[in-house]
């Protein structure tokens, strides 16, 4: 698999997560820098700053059995650019009964670009029993404060600094186009393999997000075993 192109200028956010018996989740996001370029120790500072507006907004979305672990920062500029650790632990503080470990609370995020493919969106693992309507759906006090939780956090994104180091951007990258056709020797079976852009093209910056009323799935957080 060739490598990734280089990214010039923007963060890769990993929030890794304990949601029920499943110690390694993780959201993902990407943050557009001015200045820089960052050192380990900026990163590790603005991580500890996300670490806190996550505790703030996002704490008080989250069951009992779910929790924030470590937010991890890398600057994507080079291979060898700075990363920047913050690592803490946070249990959720919103009581109710417990969820499935696959319930999500989906925000698509919204972008100018039109193309045909997947699109941007983060899937936090919020919400307790007492927060759905029904079966397939949020209720309407749940799902205003996802928002308003999700609109603070987007707020102190753009808010944060270390050294010469300033977010400018909540942004969405794009490091895939189309697919290789790739045929099993064994089963006879063909797959589509992601193909890497072997040039970077520009940040779309995310304009609009909201929660899908809909409860959404990450099956892999259900830790199911055969």
């Amino acid at each position: 698999m060739p490598p990734l192109p280089n990214q010039p200028n923007i963060l890769k956010v990993r929030y890794l997560q304990t949601v029920g018996t499943d110690t390694a989740a993780v959201n993902i996001l990407h943050l557009q820098y001015a200045g820089g370029p960052p050192t380990a120790t900026d990163l590790a500072t603005i991580a500890g700053q996300l670490y806190t507006s996550f505790v703030t907004n996002a704490i008080p979305m989250m069951g009992a059995d779910r929790a924030i672990n470590e937010i991890e920062i890398t600057d994507l500029t080079t291979p060898t650019s700075a990363r920047g650790v913050h690592t803490a632990t946070t249990s959720g503080s919103r009581v109710g009964g417990p969820l499935p470990a696959s319930t999500c609370a989906l925000f698509p995020l919204g972008i100018v670009r039109r193309y045909r493919g997947g699109k941007p969106r983060i899937y936090w693992p919020w919400g307790v029993d007492s927060d759905l309507l029904n079966a397939s759906s949020w209720g309407s006090t749940f799902a205003t404060a996802a928002q308003a939780a999700m609109q603070a956090m987007r707020n102190d994104f753009l808010a944060a600094a270390s050294g010469t180091t300033t977010i400018t951007a909540w942004v969405s990258i794009s490091q895939y186009a189309g697919f290789t056709a790739v045929q099993n020797v064994i089963t006879g079976r063909w797959r589509n393999v992601p193909k890497p852009r072997t040039v970077a093209i520009a940040p779309d910056n995310i304009n609009t997000f909201h929660l899908d009323l809909k409860p959404a799935s990450q099956r892999r957080r259900a830790q199911q075993r055969v």
